[in-house]
């Protein structure tokens, strides 16, 4: 679930998690029954608005808003608009057209006395309302490449199949020769086509002469034009070449200097992320606090992220071997001790 809120906070821009506490319903699957909290992902199109305090721009309402369809008994289509306005006092559900019949609409309490709602802003600005997406950047490029790549392959559908060139002196000699014509005035009024299907020799007199033209590949001439957008896209979404696949060229020298970029954009990606699952860590203590009548000494907590080691296995053991190499002669020398 922490993977696919990152992936949709980078593609979307936002992503919305809704955690909420509900008791287990499939008791057959789930025997040991009870209640469990829920990890919801809402959409980013559902949420239309957020209510913020005017001085700290803190959430203070969040308000949804989804189409649902559905078949009743009759085999009859039904939708509905289901508005809802949730805040850390109270929850408002309005229904607009058909009501859905597991839902009723009104207004509750909200029993927690916070919105259970975290909200993961990618690329986030402190004037915007919403994030952004990693792919709006590079959108430009990626539509130039697709137009570039589509022309250049049309090119060569159109240019692939060589075309026959005939340097005659007697035109109708040459059809009445080879194709049986006897008035070309005539043949080429009534529209007559050349088939050299079944031709596999053709007649020629003194100074005639026949050759296929063919183009060079539209896709090679394209080619340059579509590394420059490649590597534009590279920069631009500081990813390095490499990491696209395989089948991408990339030198060794270009892997060791792209790699500071990328563990950078991801430790900067984590810094914007991490206050994001920290506020969803409290709420889950707060809901567990409450729902069960436990105490945490605090809801403070701490976010470990995987450390990123761009080293391979050989890596590793080049400076394993530099280390104990130091210690051994620091330790011959007495610059050390055993201990």
């Amino acid at each position: 679930r922490m993977q696919q809120v990152h992936r949709d906070a980078f593609r979307d821009g936002d992503c919305f998690v809704w955690i909420t506490r509900e008791e287990e319903e499939d008791d057959e699957l789930y025997p040991e029954g009870g209640t469990r909290l829920m990890f919801n992902i809402i959409p980013p199109e559902q949420v239309t608005k957020i209510n913020r305090d005017t001085v700290t721009g803190k959430a203070r309402e969040y308000i949804l808003k989804s189409e649902h369809h559905w078949e009743d008994e009759n085999g009859e289509k039904r939708k509905a608009t289901i508005i809802q306005r949730i805040n850390k006092e109270r929850r408002v559900i309005l229904v607009e057209g058909d009501v859905p019949p597991d839902l009723e609409p009104g207004e509750e309490s909200n029993p927690w006395g916070f919105i259970p709602i975290v909200h993961f802003k990618n690329e986030g600005e402190e004037t915007e309302e919403f994030g952004t997406s990693d792919l709006e950047a590079i959108e430009p490029f990626m539509k130039t490449y697709h137009d570039v790549m589509l022309h250049a392959i049309q090119g060569s559908k159109m240019h692939s199949t060589p075309r026959l060139k005939l340097k005659l002196k007697d035109v109708a000699g040459f059809l009445a020769n080879n194709f049986g014509v006897d008035d070309p005035a005539k043949f080429a009024k009534d529209g007559g086509t050349i088939d050299l299907d079944g031709h596999e020799l053709l007649i020629f007199q003194d100074q005639e002469d026949a050759e296929f033209i063919e183009v060079n590949s539209a896709i090679g001439a394209a080619g340059d034009l579509l590394k420059f957008l490649f590597y534009c896209i590279v920069d631009t979404s500081e990813t390095p070449e490499f990491s696209f696949g395989v089948h991408t060229p990339s030198s060794l020298s270009s892997v060791q200097e792209q790699m500071p970029i990328l563990i950078r954009r991801v430790a900067r990606k984590r810094e914007h992320f991490t206050e994001a699952w920290q506020h969803l860590a409290r709420i889950v203590l707060a809901m567990t606090a409450r729902a069960e009548g436990k105490r945490f000494s605090t809801h403070a907590t701490t976010i470990l992220w995987d450390k990123i080691d761009p080293r391979d296995g050989k890596d590793i053991a080049q400076e394993l071997q530099f280390v104990t190499q130091a210690l051994s002669m620091a330790l011959m020398g007495n610059f050390i001790s055993l201990d």
